[in-house]
């Protein structure tokens, strides 16, 4: 059971690692804006390879960093959830998650498998978290 003090101590924390993800997704959709501008021309204005390869460098540069904010953001946020009793497991498998979205921050050193494995954890664990969520919701122990 969720007391108040425990809710105010991991509350700012909480605070902090949910608008971490909420920042990952502006950034996100810039990167996507940054990504459309190589496939659909603007006002035609022609672009130089060299602006091509600096854009697409942009580009990975962001991702990398989005990606090194989520999972630093999915272990805080797995400790968080470790401390207030919405389950263990859930906390265990967040951790792993937040260890492979660290991991899978480097694409260019990792194959394409490891990529996968790095994307299913996370979305598997938001899956188990939502459910955890609501049966806590549900039992009333919030």
């Amino acid at each position: 059971m969720m007391t108040r003090q425990r809710l105010i101590r991991f509350g700012g924390m909480a605070f902090i690692c949910s608008g971490l993800l909420a920042v990952s997704v502006p950034v996100y959709i810039v990167l996507v804006i940054i990504l459309g501008r190589l496939v659909y021309p603007v006002y035609g204005i022609e672009l130089t390879p060299e602006s091509y390869r600096l854009i697409i460098s942009f580009y990975y540069g962001g991702v990398h960093c989005v990606a090194l904010v989520v999972g630093i953001a999915t272990i805080l946020l797995s400790l968080v959830i470790w401390k207030s009793g919405l389950g263990q497991f859930t906390a265990a498998l967040g951790l792993l998650t937040g260890v492979f979205d660290l991991i899978g921050s480097h694409p260019w050193l990792l194959g394409e498998g490891m990529i996968l494995i790095s994307q299913l954890l996370f979305s598997g664990w938001l899956v188990i978290l939502g459910v955890n969520m609501r049966m806590s919701a549900t039992r009333g122990t919030d």
